[in-house]
């Protein structure tokens, strides 16, 4: 498997260095091994850096393309001394059958002098048209290096161009552009291309053989009106990786909406009203919109981290978290929530005001159109109206009633408004709210309906007392109230006679005196 790293070459470079049959660099040959000089030499001192070999090779590393089998491929390889005093080097034969290394002079030399070369020549035969590679081990006084040789067998190429360009590409919306690619080499092909956002490609990988072609998409999504820049890069399968600039400018299109905010009709708990507001694509691109909940993409980022997404995860969209980034309310809708808009063209979006609650709403729905860098604040507002119910008292005086005693009274309830109103008594436990009872505690009253409610008291407390009762209305905040005031009291009693005089009686006779109590 092969390792691909950043590419330096575009393609017309790469096939430009394939034409060449015999390639090499003149790169310091890489050190494997650092040895004792003292077991080779007397002069142990050396001027060249420990991190070079004495000798400098000339090619320092090979590269054979366009050979074909059983026919011998010669490369001569210069090595030259680099020290002050003459050294010793030697080119060890590969293991390999089909390289060999002669001296090119065929005259073994035991030292090179100072500043001069030693030739050999690389011999290479080939079975039949594969990879080969090969190290050629090079030993000095000091130090043990390699020269790298690889021969290189049939390729595919495709003929990506070296850049592209995309020109006037609207913001937030993806512009394409269609290559055809065609395997120009003599083996069939494998690849992969890797990029980065802005900019993607599809496919990204794919099989041609020799001849064959192939549509390549690639695309520009930009988030910013700026110019920006890329690359794309292109791995073989035969590890050789090229790139391709991309560069693109991005513009807003001629898009907007007829009104930033909407006062919706008051209107009752339970029914609904609704107004309209328009997207007009003045442009001659098609674009999608979507209403979202959040002012920006970097908000909704924010929001995913918070709801448990990665930073990829939010960037892209996707992961395993149920986001929903879309506008949502309960009392306010939008329709349609997302879609798209035609070239010169428009659309119509209905909000729908459904209150929950008697009480004033507002929410700032954020329209997001492709070709428009910011979203657009839509402000809802609008006022719930509850159920309309009266009754017939709003305070009850009872006067003194007497301990104990039953009284009973009645209220009527009347609803008044346009939608039916459900009520429900809240408890109360005071002293003296525990002693009344209301019949019936709960209903449900139809428009313009009355009902008469019976409302008892008995207490076994006397003193004064002033409650108040409220229901609770469905939709409303505002509940309906009324008041009980009053006095207990104990039984009155009184007598005919303030004083019983007996006057003047008779020892031993009975003497009856008569008073009466009445209450």
């Amino acid at each position: 498997m092969q390792t691909h790293t950043n590419a330096h070459l575009t393609t017309s470079q790469l096939m430009a260095i394939t034409k060449v049959p015999i390639s090499g660099t003149t790169e310091v040959s890489p050190i494997v091994e650092v040895l004792n000089m003292a077991d080779y030499t007397h002069n142990v001192v050396s001027v060249v850096p420990i991190s070079e070999p004495i000798f400098q090779a000339s090619p320092s590393s090979i590269v054979i393309r366009e050979f074909q089998p059983q026919e011998t491929v010669q490369v001569q390889i210069c090595l030259r001394n680099n020290d002050n005093v003459p050294r010793r080097v030697k080119i060890v034969q590969p293991e390999s059958q089909c390289f060999t290394v002669d001296l090119t002079n065929k005259k073994p030399s035991s030292k090179v002098a100072p500043g001069m070369d030693t030739a050999y020549t690389l011999s290479f035969t080939p079975e039949e048209r594969t990879d080969y590679f090969c190290d050629l081990v090079c030993y000095t006084e000091r130090e043990k290096f390699i020269i790298p040789v690889r021969a290189l067998g049939p390729r595919g190429w495709l003929d990506f161009p070296d850049e592209i360009f995309f020109e006037k590409a609207p913001v937030k919306a993806e512009t394409l552009k269609t290559v055809l690619v065609r395997n120009v080499g003599d083996a069939p092909c494998k690849f992969s291309i890797s990029s980065q956002a802005p900019f993607t490609a599809q496919p990204q990988s794919a099989s041609l053989e020799v001849g064959e072609s192939l549509q390549v998409h690639f695309s520009f999504f930009p988030d910013t009106v700026d110019f920006q820049e890329g690359r794309y890069q292109i791995d073989y399968h035969t590890g050789e990786s090229v790139y391709m600039a991309a560069t693109g400018r991005a513009e807003e299109l001629t898009v907007r909406i007829d009104s930033h905010a909407l006062l919706m009709d008051p209107t009752y708990v339970t029914l609904f009203s609704q107004k309209t507001l328009k997207i007009i694509n003045s442009s001659d691109e098609t674009v999608a919109f979507s209403f979202k909940q959040l002012a920006s993409a970097s908000e909704e980022v924010k929001a995913r981290m918070r709801f448990g997404a990665t930073l990829e995860e939010s960037y892209g969209g996707g992961g395993d978290t149920d986001y929903d980034d879309s506008f949502r309310n309960d009392s306010f809708q939008l329709s349609p929530a997302s879609g798209e808009v035609w070239p010169n063209s428009e659309i119509e979006i209905t909000a729908t005001f459904t209150p929950s609650t008697a009480t004033e709403i507002a929410c700032v729905a954020f329209c997001d159109i492709a070709g428009k860098q910011n979203r657009f604040p839509v402000h809802l507002q609008g006022t719930g109206i509850g159920a309309k119910i009266v009754l017939s008292y709003n305070v009850i005086d009872i006067g003194e009633v007497f301990i104990n005693s039953v009284s009973e009274y009645e209220v009527e309830i009347h609803n008044q408004g346009e939608i039916p109103a459900h009520y429900s008594l809240l408890p109360n436990d005071s002293l003296f709210g525990s002693k009344f009872s209301f019949d019936p505690s709960e209903g449900m009253l139809g428009v313009d309906q009355k009902e008469t409610g019976k409302v008892l008291f008995s207490s076994d407390v006397l003193g004064e007392f002033s409650e108040d009762f409220e229901w609770a209305l469905q939709g409303s905040t505002k509940p309906l109230r009324v008041s009980f005031r009053g006095k207990v009291i104990g039984p009155t009693f009184h007598l005919d006679e303030q004083t019983l005089d007996y006057k003047r009686v008779s020892v031993a006779f009975l003497n009856t005196r008569h008073f009466h109590l009445f209450n």
